[in-house]
């Protein structure tokens, strides 16, 4: 998708951001078992659990909570209480707050005729997605693809990054040393409903490991 301009041939950040909001799935879904059925493996327990508890079954962790789209209270994965934790925020108002806050930053560095900005992918976050990740520590100029690319990461629900000024005391390899141990720190915390998935496997590439 081509860059949304304003009538003087600059980057409209609005418009753009509004775009890539658009794109992005922030719908609160309706995640969990409510019957008593394991989430993982949805064997069937005697009873609805109240607090957490292995599943007898596959011995997973079974986390119970109320989902923000109903407040029903359902059995959750591992996975899937990252992805409530989310919702609440999104529920909060938070992110339409975010939004808001990024807008703003684009349009002071607009402003201020910085024509190129670095991209914090808010690796330190509670939520951290792969493509925070890769994101993390790029300098992007205004109107480039990588720009669009960055800002999307900054618009993905959970992310904690921002853009922030090129600083020329912090180094490319800064950042790469910041993604490698992050990575690596993420990667030991996962619980192991999660040690075999699609984003543990991205995670070792980061750091280095074979699978």
């Amino acid at each position: 998708m081509p860059f949304l301009r304003d009538s003087e041939g600059r980057v409209d950040y609005d418009l753009l951001i509004d775009s890539i909001v658009a794109e992005i799935p922030h719908d609160l879904e309706a995640l969990g078992k409510v019957e008593p059925l394991c989430p993982y493996c949805d064997a069937y327990l005697k009873e609805k659990p109240m607090a957490t508890k292995k599943c007898p079954a596959c011995r997973n962790i079974i986390h119970v909570r109320k989902r923000p789209l109903d407040g029903i209270r359902v059995l959750v994965t591992d996975e899937e209480l990252e992805r409530l934790e989310v919702q609440k925020y999104i529920s909060r108002g938070d992110y339409a707050r975010r939004i808001e806050a990024l807008k703003e930053t684009m349009h002071i560095f607009q402003s201020s005729g910085d024509r190129m900005w670095r991209c914090d992918g808010g690796i330190y976050g509670l939520f951290v997605s792969i493509e925070a990740f890769c994101m993390h520590g790029k300098v992007v100029t205004a109107g480039s693809k990588e720009e669009r690319e960055a800002l999307r990461v900054l618009c993905t629900p959970g992310c904690s990054g921002e853009p922030v000024q090129v600083d020329s005391t912090l180094f490319d390899d800064s950042y790469a040393a910041q993604r490698y141990e992050r990575a690596l720190e993420v990667l030991q915390l996962l619980p192991k409903s999660r040690e075999k998935s699609e984003y543990a496997r991205d995670l070792r590439r980061i750091v280095g490991y074979d699978d």
